[in-house]
Protein backbone atom coordinates (compact mmCIF):
# COMPACT_ATOMS: atom_id res chain seq x y z
CA UNK A 1 0.00 0.00 0.00
CA UNK A 2 0.92 3.65 -0.58
CA UNK A 3 2.32 5.07 2.67
CA UNK A 4 2.31 8.88 2.86
CA UNK A 5 3.57 10.87 6.01
CA UNK A 6 4.93 14.35 7.09
CA UNK A 7 8.25 13.01 6.11
CA UNK A 8 7.63 11.61 2.58
CA UNK A 9 10.13 12.81 -0.26
CA UNK A 10 10.77 11.99 -4.17
CA UNK A 11 13.22 9.13 -3.22
CA UNK A 12 11.48 8.08 -0.49
CA UNK A 13 8.39 6.93 -2.22
CA UNK A 14 10.09 4.02 -4.12
CA UNK A 15 11.51 2.41 -1.64
CA UNK A 16 8.27 2.52 0.05
CA UNK A 17 6.84 0.54 -2.85
CA UNK A 18 9.68 -2.20 -2.14
CA UNK A 19 9.20 -2.33 1.01
CA UNK A 20 5.62 -2.13 1.57
CA UNK A 21 4.21 -3.00 -2.30
CA UNK A 22 6.44 -5.23 -4.82
CA UNK A 23 9.18 -7.66 -4.12
CA UNK A 24 12.45 -5.99 -5.40
CA UNK A 25 12.73 -8.29 -8.12
CA UNK A 26 9.39 -7.19 -10.15
CA UNK A 27 9.34 -4.86 -13.36
CA UNK A 28 9.32 -1.54 -12.64
CA UNK A 29 11.08 0.59 -15.99
CA UNK A 30 10.30 -1.16 -19.62
CA UNK A 31 12.34 0.10 -22.43
CA UNK A 32 12.91 -0.42 -26.04
CA UNK A 33 16.61 -1.65 -26.56
CA UNK A 34 17.13 -2.55 -30.64
CA UNK A 35 14.10 -4.43 -31.47
CA UNK A 36 13.28 -5.77 -28.25
CA UNK A 37 11.64 -4.38 -24.88
CA UNK A 38 13.79 -4.53 -21.76
CA UNK A 39 12.17 -5.08 -18.85
CA UNK A 40 14.47 -3.07 -15.31
CA UNK A 41 13.10 -4.64 -12.30
CA UNK A 42 12.79 -2.18 -8.52
CA UNK A 43 15.92 -3.56 -7.57
CA UNK A 44 17.93 -2.45 -10.41
CA UNK A 45 16.27 0.87 -10.73
CA UNK A 46 17.54 1.74 -6.77
CA UNK A 47 20.98 -0.25 -7.10
CA UNK A 48 21.87 2.13 -10.18
CA UNK A 49 20.74 5.37 -8.47
CA UNK A 50 22.67 4.59 -5.27
CA UNK A 51 25.77 3.73 -7.58
CA UNK A 52 24.98 7.74 -8.99
CA UNK A 53 24.80 9.01 -5.29
CA UNK A 54 28.07 7.60 -4.66
CA UNK A 55 29.59 8.65 -7.61
CA UNK A 56 28.85 12.62 -7.03
CA UNK A 57 29.36 11.53 -3.17
CA UNK A 58 32.90 10.56 -3.88
CA UNK A 59 33.51 14.68 -5.82
CA UNK A 60 31.98 16.44 -3.65
CA UNK A 61 28.29 17.00 -4.28
CA UNK A 62 25.98 18.16 -2.05
CA UNK A 63 22.69 18.64 -0.57
CA UNK A 64 21.41 22.10 -2.32
CA UNK A 65 23.76 21.69 -5.53
CA UNK A 66 22.01 21.70 -8.96
CA UNK A 67 22.69 19.31 -10.75
CA UNK A 68 21.16 19.07 -15.14
CA UNK A 69 19.03 16.46 -17.43
CA UNK A 70 18.98 17.25 -20.92
CA UNK A 71 18.09 13.74 -22.00
CA UNK A 72 14.97 11.77 -22.83
CA UNK A 73 12.60 10.29 -21.52
CA UNK A 74 14.46 6.88 -20.18
CA UNK A 75 15.25 4.48 -17.48
CA UNK A 76 18.57 6.87 -17.44
CA UNK A 77 16.53 9.75 -16.64
CA UNK A 78 15.37 7.88 -13.59
CA UNK A 79 18.71 6.60 -12.21
CA UNK A 80 19.98 9.64 -12.44
CA UNK A 81 17.49 11.27 -10.50
CA UNK A 82 16.93 8.91 -8.38
CA UNK A 83 20.27 9.28 -7.41
CA UNK A 84 20.84 12.98 -7.08
CA UNK A 85 17.45 13.62 -5.28
CA UNK A 86 18.28 11.07 -2.36
CA UNK A 87 21.60 12.92 -1.81
CA UNK A 88 19.70 16.35 -1.29
CA UNK A 89 20.95 17.19 -4.48
CA UNK A 90 18.08 19.30 -7.18
CA UNK A 91 17.09 18.37 -10.09
CA UNK A 92 16.80 20.98 -13.22
CA UNK A 93 15.63 19.49 -16.29
CA UNK A 94 16.16 21.20 -19.35
CA UNK A 95 13.94 21.03 -22.40
CA UNK A 96 16.28 19.11 -25.27
CA UNK A 97 15.06 21.69 -28.23
CA UNK A 98 15.71 24.86 -26.54
CA UNK A 99 18.83 27.14 -28.30
CA UNK A 100 22.18 26.96 -27.14
CA UNK A 101 21.60 30.43 -25.72
CA UNK A 102 18.77 29.63 -23.66
CA UNK A 103 20.74 26.25 -22.37
CA UNK A 104 23.81 28.56 -21.44
CA UNK A 105 21.42 31.07 -19.39
CA UNK A 106 19.64 28.09 -18.13
CA UNK A 107 22.90 26.19 -16.27
CA UNK A 108 24.70 29.81 -15.16
CA UNK A 109 21.38 30.38 -13.47
CA UNK A 110 20.73 27.99 -11.80
CA UNK A 111 24.41 27.22 -11.30
CA UNK A 112 24.60 23.10 -12.92
CA UNK A 113 27.69 21.37 -11.71
CA UNK A 114 27.11 18.53 -13.51
CA UNK A 115 24.67 17.49 -16.61
CA UNK A 116 23.25 14.11 -17.86
CA UNK A 117 22.97 14.27 -21.73
CA UNK A 118 21.12 11.83 -23.89
CA UNK A 119 22.13 12.07 -27.98
CA UNK A 120 24.67 13.40 -29.97
CA UNK A 121 23.38 16.45 -31.25
CA UNK A 122 22.68 17.84 -27.28
CA UNK A 123 26.06 16.92 -26.73
CA UNK A 124 27.53 19.35 -29.34
CA UNK A 125 25.13 21.29 -28.11
CA UNK A 126 26.59 21.73 -24.44
CA UNK A 127 30.32 21.28 -25.57
CA UNK A 128 29.82 24.58 -27.68
CA UNK A 129 28.49 26.88 -24.60
CA UNK A 130 30.38 24.40 -21.88
CA UNK A 131 33.53 27.03 -21.17
CA UNK A 132 30.99 29.84 -20.70
CA UNK A 133 29.06 27.81 -17.63
CA UNK A 134 31.33 28.68 -14.51
CA UNK A 135 30.26 26.24 -12.68
CA UNK A 136 29.95 23.24 -14.67
CA UNK A 137 32.07 20.32 -13.48
CA UNK A 138 30.90 17.41 -15.28
CA UNK A 139 29.50 16.40 -19.14
CA UNK A 140 27.51 13.03 -18.63
CA UNK A 141 26.96 11.39 -22.10
CA UNK A 142 24.51 9.00 -21.49
CA UNK A 143 25.12 7.41 -25.26
CA UNK A 144 27.81 5.22 -26.65
CA UNK A 145 28.37 7.07 -29.85
CA UNK A 146 29.78 9.91 -28.00
CA UNK A 147 33.24 9.15 -28.27
CA UNK A 148 32.95 9.83 -31.78
CA UNK A 149 32.16 13.98 -31.02
CA UNK A 150 35.18 16.11 -31.33
CA UNK A 151 35.78 17.76 -28.15
CA UNK A 152 36.87 21.74 -28.28
CA UNK A 153 40.36 21.81 -27.60
CA UNK A 154 41.39 22.95 -24.01
CA UNK A 155 37.65 22.33 -22.57
CA UNK A 156 38.15 22.93 -19.04
CA UNK A 157 35.01 20.57 -18.37
CA UNK A 158 35.45 17.03 -17.25
CA UNK A 159 33.23 14.23 -19.99
CA UNK A 160 32.26 10.77 -17.93
CA UNK A 161 30.44 8.37 -19.24
CA UNK A 162 26.88 7.34 -17.67
CA UNK A 163 28.31 3.86 -17.91
CA UNK A 164 31.32 5.08 -16.10
CA UNK A 165 29.08 6.57 -13.28
CA UNK A 166 26.69 3.24 -13.12
CA UNK A 167 29.97 1.37 -12.75
CA UNK A 168 30.34 2.58 -8.98
CA UNK A 169 27.75 0.00 -8.12
CA UNK A 170 30.47 -2.73 -8.88
CA UNK A 171 32.78 -1.21 -5.95
CA UNK A 172 30.28 0.56 -3.39
CA UNK A 173 30.97 0.22 0.20
CA UNK A 174 28.96 -0.04 3.26
CA UNK A 175 29.66 2.94 4.41
CA UNK A 176 28.79 4.79 1.26
CA UNK A 177 25.11 2.95 1.10
CA UNK A 178 25.63 4.09 4.83
CA UNK A 179 25.74 7.77 4.44
CA UNK A 180 23.27 7.99 1.24
CA UNK A 181 20.92 6.27 3.31
CA UNK A 182 21.56 8.68 6.30
CA UNK A 183 21.36 11.34 3.51
CA UNK A 184 18.10 10.04 2.36
CA UNK A 185 16.52 10.10 5.57
CA UNK A 186 17.74 13.52 6.46
CA UNK A 187 15.66 15.30 3.41
CA UNK A 188 12.30 17.22 4.78
CA UNK A 189 9.44 17.70 2.11
CA UNK A 190 10.15 22.01 2.78
CA UNK A 191 13.54 20.80 1.00
CA UNK A 192 13.66 21.87 -2.60
CA UNK A 193 13.46 18.90 -5.07
CA UNK A 194 13.76 20.64 -8.83
CA UNK A 195 14.08 23.40 -10.62
CA UNK A 196 11.55 24.20 -13.15
CA UNK A 197 12.14 26.55 -16.03
CA UNK A 198 9.54 28.95 -17.22
CA UNK A 199 9.29 29.02 -21.27
CA UNK A 200 10.88 32.42 -21.79
CA UNK A 201 8.06 33.66 -23.85
CA UNK A 202 6.98 36.53 -21.86
CA UNK A 203 10.26 37.60 -20.98
CA UNK A 204 13.47 35.78 -19.03
CA UNK A 205 12.93 32.06 -18.32
CA UNK A 206 12.40 31.89 -13.98
CA UNK A 207 13.15 28.79 -12.30
CA UNK A 208 10.10 27.78 -10.45
CA UNK A 209 10.99 26.11 -7.10
CA UNK A 210 9.36 23.13 -6.36
CA UNK A 211 9.87 20.94 -3.21
CA UNK A 212 9.84 17.48 -2.33
CA UNK A 213 6.47 18.57 -0.36
CA UNK A 214 5.06 19.90 -3.65
CA UNK A 215 5.56 16.65 -5.81
CA UNK A 216 4.41 14.46 -3.19
CA UNK A 217 1.24 16.19 -2.36
CA UNK A 218 0.41 16.55 -5.94
CA UNK A 219 0.69 12.62 -6.08
CA UNK A 220 -1.16 12.40 -3.25
CA UNK A 221 -3.78 14.20 -5.01
CA UNK A 222 -3.69 12.53 -8.44
CA UNK A 223 -4.59 9.27 -6.43
CA UNK A 224 -6.95 10.99 -4.63
CA UNK A 225 -8.86 11.80 -7.54
CA UNK A 226 -8.01 8.92 -9.99
CA UNK A 227 -8.11 5.98 -7.17
CA UNK A 228 -8.75 3.26 -10.10
CA UNK A 229 -5.31 3.08 -10.71
CA UNK A 230 -3.31 0.50 -8.74
CA UNK A 231 0.09 -1.38 -8.35
CA UNK A 232 -1.09 -3.35 -11.77
CA UNK A 233 -1.05 -0.35 -13.92
CA UNK A 234 1.03 0.13 -16.86
CA UNK A 235 2.04 3.78 -17.87
CA UNK A 236 3.19 4.67 -21.10
CA UNK A 237 5.92 7.75 -20.97
CA UNK A 238 5.77 9.96 -23.84
CA UNK A 239 5.24 13.47 -22.61
CA UNK A 240 8.83 15.17 -21.52
CA UNK A 241 10.01 14.56 -18.08
CA UNK A 242 10.91 18.33 -18.68
CA UNK A 243 7.98 18.96 -17.85
CA UNK A 244 6.34 18.94 -14.59
CA UNK A 245 2.96 17.23 -15.57
CA UNK A 246 4.56 14.40 -16.94
CA UNK A 247 7.29 14.24 -13.74
CA UNK A 248 4.57 14.44 -11.37
CA UNK A 249 1.05 12.26 -12.96
CA UNK A 250 3.38 9.33 -15.05
CA UNK A 251 6.95 9.46 -13.35
CA UNK A 252 6.10 10.15 -9.49
CA UNK A 253 2.63 8.40 -9.04
CA UNK A 254 4.31 5.26 -10.50
CA UNK A 255 7.17 5.77 -7.74
CA UNK A 256 4.09 6.00 -5.43
CA UNK A 257 1.67 3.24 -6.45
CA UNK A 258 4.40 0.75 -7.90
CA UNK A 259 2.97 1.07 -11.28
CA UNK A 260 5.32 0.03 -14.17
CA UNK A 261 6.42 2.92 -16.68
CA UNK A 262 7.36 2.14 -20.49
CA UNK A 263 8.79 5.00 -22.34
CA UNK A 264 8.02 5.09 -26.02
CA UNK A 265 10.64 5.67 -28.43
CA UNK A 266 9.16 8.38 -30.16
CA UNK A 267 6.17 10.87 -30.66
CA UNK A 268 6.38 9.01 -34.20
CA UNK A 269 6.48 5.86 -33.04
CA UNK A 270 3.79 6.43 -30.25
CA UNK A 271 0.93 4.11 -31.63
CA UNK A 272 3.33 1.38 -32.79
CA UNK A 273 4.46 1.47 -28.98
CA UNK A 274 0.96 1.67 -27.69
CA UNK A 275 0.37 -1.68 -29.55
CA UNK A 276 4.17 -3.42 -28.06
CA UNK A 277 2.88 -2.08 -24.42
CA UNK A 278 -0.78 -1.97 -24.10
CA UNK A 279 -0.67 0.59 -21.38
CA UNK A 280 -3.42 0.57 -19.05
CA UNK A 281 -2.55 4.41 -18.35
CA UNK A 282 -0.99 7.43 -20.41
CA UNK A 283 -0.95 10.93 -19.26
CA UNK A 284 -2.21 12.92 -22.54
CA UNK A 285 -2.45 16.79 -23.51
CA UNK A 286 -5.40 18.08 -25.69
CA UNK A 287 -3.52 18.96 -28.57
CA UNK A 288 -2.03 15.46 -29.34
CA UNK A 289 -5.70 14.27 -28.76
CA UNK A 290 -6.58 16.74 -31.75
CA UNK A 291 -4.15 14.93 -34.32
CA UNK A 292 -5.49 11.52 -33.15
CA UNK A 293 -8.96 12.99 -33.65
CA UNK A 294 -7.87 14.83 -37.06
CA UNK A 295 -6.28 11.16 -38.27
CA UNK A 296 -9.23 8.97 -37.66
CA UNK A 297 -11.63 11.31 -39.19
CA UNK A 298 -9.50 11.67 -42.66
CA UNK A 299 -8.73 8.06 -42.63
CA UNK A 300 -12.20 7.24 -42.23
CA UNK A 301 -13.67 9.40 -44.93
CA UNK A 302 -10.76 9.16 -47.53
CA UNK A 303 -12.52 6.38 -49.42
CA UNK A 304 -15.79 8.22 -49.52
CA UNK A 305 -18.74 6.62 -50.84
CA UNK A 306 -21.02 4.16 -48.61
CA UNK A 307 -17.85 3.32 -46.52
CA UNK A 308 -17.53 7.08 -45.02
CA UNK A 309 -20.73 6.94 -44.56
CA UNK A 310 -20.68 3.80 -42.58
CA UNK A 311 -17.69 5.39 -40.38
CA UNK A 312 -19.90 9.03 -39.87
CA UNK A 313 -22.95 6.71 -38.88
CA UNK A 314 -20.71 5.07 -36.02
CA UNK A 315 -19.01 8.07 -35.24
CA UNK A 316 -22.59 9.53 -34.23
CA UNK A 317 -23.84 6.49 -32.69
CA UNK A 318 -20.65 6.16 -30.68
CA UNK A 319 -21.04 9.91 -29.20
CA UNK A 320 -25.06 9.03 -27.97
CA UNK A 321 -23.77 6.01 -26.77
CA UNK A 322 -21.73 8.26 -24.43
CA UNK A 323 -24.09 10.72 -23.78
CA UNK A 324 -26.29 7.91 -22.72
CA UNK A 325 -23.99 6.30 -20.26
CA UNK A 326 -22.81 10.11 -18.79
CA UNK A 327 -26.50 10.65 -17.99
CA UNK A 328 -26.91 7.35 -15.56
CA UNK A 329 -28.88 5.86 -18.86
CA UNK A 330 -28.78 2.48 -19.77
CA UNK A 331 -28.56 2.45 -23.66
CA UNK A 332 -30.11 -0.48 -25.94
CA UNK A 333 -28.54 -1.59 -28.59
CA UNK A 334 -30.77 0.41 -30.73
CA UNK A 335 -30.91 3.95 -29.08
Amino acid sequence: MVVFNEFSTVPSLLRNVVENIHKPDETFLIDKKKSDWEEISFKQTLENADAVSAFFLERGIAKGDRMGLMIENSPEYVYYDQGIQQIGAINVSIYPTLSEHEVEYIINDSGIKAILIGNTFLLKKVLKIADNCRQLRYIIPAFEEYTKVAIPAGLDTEIISFDEVLGTKNRISKAQLDEINLRRGALRPSDLSSLIYTSGTTGTPKGAMLSHGNFVENVKVCLQQIPVIDETETFLSFLPLSHVFERTATYHVCCAQGCKIAFAQSLELLAKNMGEVRPTVMNCVPRLLEKIHDKAIKSGTAGGGLKAKIFLWALETGKEYRKEKEAGKNPGMIM
